[in-house]
Parts: structure tokens; sequence; C-alpha cells
């Protein structure tokens, strides 16, 4: 019988909150052992002017430089797109250990949550009912 959290491990990047305009860095996710990275980004309502911009970067050690992974952004989340599921995920088998997310608010408040899924494959995934926003 297989259990659940032996394959797959839930890592909240940015918890639930009404977020000011500020750039909101995690702490590093570390994927030794893990085969996929999957990005939910939960936006509720942001303000008319605001703008929200979350994308993934790596690095080879925690406390290291890291960059931005090429592909792993998300559309930009504004009042016309808002209250919305975003997913991204990133095939770890081709990256870096460690991750960052960032998340990039600009001029107003948005309520916003990013969550992290580590996975070990043991059966294909199933279809997504959230739109996929990338896959690097």
């Amino acid at each position: 019988m297989h259990n659940l959290d032996q394959y797959l491990k839930v890592v909240q990047s940015h918890k639930p909150d009404a977020w000011a305009a500020a750039a909101a860095l995690s702490s590093a996710i570390d994927t030794q052992g893990y085969d996929e990275m999957i990005i939910i980004a939960n936006a509720g309502t942001v303000e008319a002017t605001t703008t929200v911009n979350i994308k993934a970067t790596e690095c080879a050690a925690s406390g290291g430089s890291y960059t931005d992974v090429s592909g792993a952004a998300f559309t930009e989340i504004t009042a016309a797109n808002d209250v919305a599921v975003y997913v991204g995920r990133i095939d770890l088998s081709k990256r870096l250990r460690y991750f960052k997310i960032s998340m990039t608010l600009a001029n107003d408040v948005g309520d916003m949550a990013v969550t992290v899924l580590l996975a070990r494959h043991i059966l294909p995934p199933v279809s997504q009912t959230a739109t996929l926003a990338f896959r690097v």
C-alpha cells in the first residue's frame, strides 16, 4: 500500500494574506529526492492598480545566489484575472537542488497565497482542472 506522504511534500511558500506592495521571497526549498515541483498560486481579489508577478528561482546551495528559472513565471496577475488558481510544473531532473519562489506586488495590496508540492512519480499525472501556466 502506498501512503501519499511517501510521494508528496507540501511547502507553504507564501501564506494566505492581504500582501502589501513589496517583493517577498520564500525560504529555500530543498528538492532532493523529488522528481517534480508543482507551484500553485492562489489569487484572491487584487486592487485595481495592483500587479502580482510570481516566478521560480534556483541555486545549487541553499544560501547561494539564486537565478530565475527560464520559463517558470506566471502570467502577471491583475484585477482583470484575479480570483483564480494558477499552476506551474517544473521537472526537477533538469534543475538545481534548491528553489525559492519570488512574489512581487506593485502599486497596492492583493490577496495571495503560494503553495509548492514536491512529488515523486508513482503514476502518470491526472488532468489538471486549473489552467497550467508553465511547464519547464
